[in-house]
C-alpha cells in the first residue's frame, strides 16, 4: 500500500482504475466493433475466382498538340494480375498492376511546381476481364487529369477541355489502344 493512502482509499482508486478501463474497453467495442466484424466478414468471404488471363501486353498510341506541336506516344500497356484485394464498399476483388513498358504510369502534357496536366492509361480491369464480368470503361479521352499541389496537399479532378485548349495550348488528337483480353 501507498504511503498516506487508507485502505478504502485504496479501494476507491481500483475502483476508479477499473471503471475507466471498462470505459474506454466499451467505447472502443462501441466505435470499431462495426468495422471489425465488417472486415472479418468480408475477410470470410469467397474469394473471385483467378482469371483465364492473368497478364497481358496492348499497344497503345497516343497524340496530342502542345503549343502548336504534335507528340506521340507509342508504347505498350502492360497488366498483370496482382493477387485478391478487399474493399468495404465491392468486398473482394481481384488487383491488377499496370504500367507503360516506358517505365510511366500516365502520359505528363505538362509539369510546373504545383500543376501537373496528365492523361491516364485504362485500368487493368479493361483490359482483362474475369470469366465472369463484363467491364465497361468510359476513357476520359480527350479531357485530362489536373493534379494542383497546395501546401501539404493534392487534389485531382477532371481538367476542363477549354482551359487545357486555351490556357494551357494542350490538344489532345487521337488515342489507340489494343483490344481487351475477352474469354
Amino acid at each position: 500500500m501507498v504511503e498516506g493512502i487508507s485502505k478504502e482509499g485504496a479501494i476507491t482508486l481500483k475502483k476508479a482504475i477499473l471503471s475507466s478501463l471498462l470505459i474506454v474497453v466499451v467505447g472502443f467495442a462501441i466505435f470499431a466493433g462495426p468495422w471489425l466484424l465488417l472486415y472479418v466478414g468480408l475477410l470470410l468471404g469467397e474469394d473471385p475466382p483467378k482469371p483465364t488471363y492473368t497478364y497481358g501486353e496492348f499497344p497503345f498510341y497516343f497524340e496530342y498538340e502542345i503549343n502548336g506541336e504534335t507528340i506521340r506516344v507509342e508504347d505498350t500497356i502492360i497488366v498483370k494480375y496482382d493477387g485478391i484485394g478487399l474493399s468495404e464498399g465491392t468486398g473482394k476483388y481481384i488487383k491488377w498492376k499496370k504500367w507503360l513498358a516506358s517505365g510511366n504510369d500516365d502520359i505528363i502534357l505538362y509539369k510546373d511546381d504545383e500543376l501537373t496536366i496528365k492523361f491516364p492509361i485504362m485500368s487493368g480491369e479493361y483490359y482483362i476481364t474475369s470469366d465472369f464480368e463484363t467491364v465497361e470503361y468510359n476513357t476520359i479521352f480527350p479531357n485530362a487529369i489536373r493534379e494542383v499541389k497546395f501546401g501539404g496537399g493534392r487534389t485531382t479532378g477532371l481538367m476542363p477541355l477549354t482551359e487545357m485548349l486555351y490556357k494551357y495550348k494542350i490538344k489532345l488528337l487521337k488515342l489507340e489502344h489494343g483490344e481487351p483480353l475477352r474469354r
